[in-house]
């Protein structure tokens, strides 16, 4: 009887080669098998709905144009407006035939904001007491001609400037 040996070499590369696959499939079942720890969930805050009026959104086609005080820079402002919707479609209209209605006197409400901040605030703090200043304004001129105070909002969709 002749009994064959299996090579040493050979020996000392397989047994690696088949024991390793075969405990790394068993460690990724067991790694699948261990249970996630608990996420704590946050308590349940009552927040209250906000109530929004709903708003229809106009830009204005033509933008403000101004000349700051002194050797101040040259700035122009394109603006839209969010209005109230509850009879906002007729005023909608109004505004579409005639917008220099509303925007006669834009101009000075930027240039009067300047002035109100003074020679050393900057274009940035200029640009964001704007729009509420535009707001009162607009809203003023809308009572003068005899409608509601419909301007929510006042945004900024263009500021260029030039020195």
């Amino acid at each position: 009887m002749s009994t064959r040996r299996i090579p040493l070499p050979l020996l000392a590369f397989a047994l690696p080669a088949l024991a390793l696959p075969l405990g790394l499939g068993l460690a990724s079942l067991w790694v699948l098998r261990v249970p996630p720890p608990p996420i704590a969930t946050a308590p349940a805050e009552t927040v209250p709905p906000v109530t929004k009026e709903e708003r229809i959104y106009l830009p204005l086609v033509t933008p403000i144009t101004v000349s700051l005080p002194g050797d101040g820079p040259r700035l122009k402002i394109e603006i839209g407006v969010a209005i109230r919707a509850e009879g906002g479609y007729a005023l909608l209209t109004r505004l579409k035939e005639r917008p220099e209605a509303v925007q006669s006197g834009l101009a000075e409400t930027v240039l009067r904001t300047a002035e109100d901040l003074g020679p050393e605030a900057s274009t940035e703090d200029l640009r964001a007491a704007v729009p509420k200043a535009l707001r009162a304004a607009m809203n003023q001129r809308l009572e003068d001609l005899g409608e509601d105070r419909a301007v929510l909002e006042v945004l900024i969709t263009g500021w260029a400037r030039a020195d």
